[in-house]
C-alpha cells in the first residue's frame, strides 16, 4: 500500500512543479491601458449627462446648456498613461477635430487638472464619431520617450435639433503672448518672457537670449479655443500633411494654447503670428473674438530663394554654402523687425558696406520683398566667389544707418562651388500638383486659391463646411501646367472653419486646405 502511494504522490508533486509556471504567468499578465467609456459633460456644472455609447442619439434642445464635453474614462491596466488621444470626426470631414490629453480627467475639449474644470465644446447637428486611445511607457528601464499605444475605443453618435447660433464677441481677446523654454521639465517652469509686437529675439549666451527650442502660446480670459495661423520663418514647423510648407495652421482646443505641440527648434527668421479666440472649442463652433497679431524676428541670417522670394533656411555662424547645390537664384536676409535701417558690412573689406533702410534686409537687396538674385551686378558679387567671408549686420534706429546702432549679429560662411542658375531659366513655380496657399487667411469674405497645376486637363474646386456640407462648386475646363489664382467669396455664409478641395479630373487627385472666414 505505501509502495503503490509513493509514485501517485510523486506524480502530483511533478504536476504542481510543471503547472505552478504556467499559473503564474496566467495570473501575472500585465494588462495595457484602455478608454472602457465616455462620458458626455455639461462643462457649465462639470458633470455627466449620460454614458456617450454607440449608436446614441444627442438631443440638442434638450440640453440644459449647450456648453458641453466629452470625457474618456481609463483604465491605465498595469501602466502609467503618457497621454491620450481624441479625433473627432463629422460627415464627410475626418480631421474635424483632433487633440491630446496628458492628465486625467481626459476631456475632448480638455479641462483645468487642478480644479476639475471642464473647458466649453459645442457640437452642431450631424452625425459623428469620436475615439480616444491611450500612450503608454512599456520599459521602465527602456527609453522614456517611447510611448505605444494601448486599447481604444471608438463610438459614433448623432445629434440631432436646432444648430447654435453666435457672433463675433469683442470681448473676447488676446491679452498676451508667452515664450516659454522647450527643454524645461516642469511645465510650470518653463515660461520665460511676455512677447510683444516687433521684438528682435537672439540666441547666445547673454542674458536674455532664449533658448535653441521653446514653445509659444496666447492667453486670454474665457477663451476656449484658439485657431493660430503662423507665416515667415523662425522655427522648423510642418503641417498636418506632413510638408513645411507655409501658412502653418494650428486649432488648440484647451489650455495651454501653445502654438506647437512639441517643443520647437528655433532658426533665423521674421515671423507673423496671428491668433483668433473662440468661445467655444473647436473654433468656428462658438463666438469668434478679436485676432490678434504680432511680428516678431529670431535674429540671424536665412538663405532666401530669389525666384520665389522664400526662404530656403538658416545660415548659422560656420555653415558652408555651397552654390552648385542652389537650384535657384539666391539672397541673403538679416532677420530684423522694427528696426530704422540694417547696415551690412564685410569683415576685411572696410570700403564694402551695403545699407537697406526698409523690411525685408537683403544683401542684394529687394523691392518690397521681390529679392533681387545674387549675381555679378550685385552689390554683395564677392559671395559668389568661393572663399570664407564673415558677414555682419548691425540694426540702427533710424534709416540710413542713422540713430543708435543696436546689438549685431555675424556669421563666418564658407562659401563653395559656383551658381549655375540663370535668372532667365529659372523655374517659376513648383513642380507636383498643389495648392500653394490660401490669402488671406483668416479672410472675409473672399480668399484667392493659389493651386499648382503639374497636366493639362479639367479640375474642379469643392468648398465644405465643418458638418461636412458642400457649400460652393466651381469647374475648370482645359487648363494648363502652370500656377493659377483663383478668387473664392464666402460672401453670406457663416464665420468658421471651411475646407477646400481641388480635384484633378483626369486621375481623381485631391489636393485640400482649410481656412477660417472671420466677420
Amino acid at each position: 500500500m505505501k509502495n503503490a502511494t509513493i509514485p501517485r504522490l510523486l506524480g502530483r508533486a511533478l504536476f504542481i512543479i510543471v503547472l505552478l509556471p504556467v499559473m503564474s504567468l496566467s495570473l501575472y499578465a500585465q494588462q495595457v491601458p484602455s478608454i472602457t467609456s465616455f462620458n458626455l459633460i455639461d462643462a457649465d456644472t462639470d458633470t455627466p449627462i449620460a454614458v456617450l455609447e454607440d449608436g446614441y442619439e444627442l438631443l440638442l434642445d434638450s440640453l440644459a446648456s449647450r456648453n458641453i464635453n466629452i470625457e474618456a474614462v481609463a483604465d491605465s491596466g498595469d501602466f502609467s498613461i503618457r497621454r491620450v488621444h481624441f479625433h473627432l470626426a463629422t460627415d464627410g470631414v475626418w480631421d474635424y477635430y483632433r487633440r491630446g490629453e496628458s492628465v486625467a480627467p481626459y476631456a475632448l475639449w480638455g479641462d483645468n487638472p487642478s480644479t476639475g474644470d471642464f473647458f466649453p465644446g459645442n457640437l452642431d447637428p450631424a452625425a459623428y464619431m469620436v475615439s480616444a486611445t491611450p500612450y503608454y511607457h512599456p520599459d521602465p528601464v527602456g527609453d522614456p520617450d517611447t510611448q505605444v499605444p494601448g486599447d481604444s475605443l471608438i463610438v459614433s453618435f448623432t445629434a440631432t435639433g436646432t444648430a447654435a447660433t453666435f457672433g463675433l464677441d469683442t470681448t473676447l481677446v488676446i491679452t498676451d503672448w508667452i515664450l516659454s523654454d522647450g527643454a524645461g521639465e516642469d511645465r510650470d517652469e518653463l515660461d520665460l518672457f511676455s512677447l510683444e509686437d516687433g521684438m528682435n529675439l537672439y540666441r547666445g549666451d547673454e542674458e536674455g537670449d532664449v533658448p535653441d527650442s521653446l514653445y509659444i502660446r496666447a492667453e486670454g480670459a474665457n477663451i476656449a479655443s484658439i485657431f493660430y495661423v503662423l507665416t515667415g520663418a523662425g522655427v522648423d514647423v510642418e503641417n498636418d500633411d506632413g510638408t513645411g510648407t507655409m501658412p502653418y495652421e494650428k486649432v488648440e482646443g484647451g489650455a495651454p494654447f501653445d502654438i506647437f505641440s512639441d517643443p520647437h527648434h528655433t532658426e533665423s527668421g521674421v515671423m507673423n503670428l496671428k491668433a483668433t479666440p473662440w468661445s467655444l472649442s473647436p473654433p468656428g463652433a462658438g463666438n469668434e473674438g478679436i485676432t490678434a497679431e504680432i511680428n516678431i524676428a529670431f535674429t540671424g541670417f536665412v538663405l532666401i530663394n530669389a525666384d520665389t522670394d522664400m526662404p530656403i533656411g538658416e545660415i548659422a555662424d560656420g555653415d558652408t554654402l555651397d552654390l552648385s547645390a542652389q537650384t535657384s537664384n539666391i539672397n541673403i536676409q538679416a532677420a530684423f523687425v522694427d528696426v530704422g535701417s540694417v547696415v551690412f558690412t564685410r569683415e576685411g573689406d572696410e570700403d564694402w558696406s551695403k545699407t537697406e533702410t526698409a523690411p525685408p534686409y537683403a544683401i542684394a537687396g529687394d523691392v518690397s520683398g521681390d529679392y533681387h538674385p545674387l549675381d555679378g551686378t550685385a552689390a554683395a558679387a564677392f559671395i559668389l566667389e568661393a572663399g570664407t567671408y564673415m558677414i555682419t549686420a548691425t540694426p540702427y534706429t533710424q534709416g540710413g544707418g542713422g540713430g543708435d546702432a543696436l546689438r549685431s549679429v555675424s556669421a563666418t560662411i564658407h562659401v563653395t562651388g559656383m551658381l549655375t542658375v540663370d535668372a532667365d531659366d529659372a523655374p517659376e513655380i513648383p513642380d507636383g500638383f498643389a495648392i500653394e496657399s490660401l490669402y488671406p487667411n483668416p479672410f472675409n469674405p473672399t480668399t484667392t486659391m493659389r493651386v499648382t497645376l503639374d497636366r493639362s486637363g479639367d479640375y474642379q474646386m469643392r468648398v465644405f463646411n465643418v458638418l461636412g456640407q458642400l457649400v460652393e462648386q466651381r469647374s475648370f475646363a482645359n487648363q494648363i501646367p502652370g500656377s493659377v489664382s483663383v478668387p473664392v467669396s464666402m460672401e453670406g455664409r457663416a464665420s468658421g472653419m471651411y475646407f477646400f478641395a481641388f480635384e484633378q479630373m483626369a486621375t481623381g487627385k485631391v489636393v485640400t486646405a482649410k481656412a477660417v472666414l472671420m466677420k
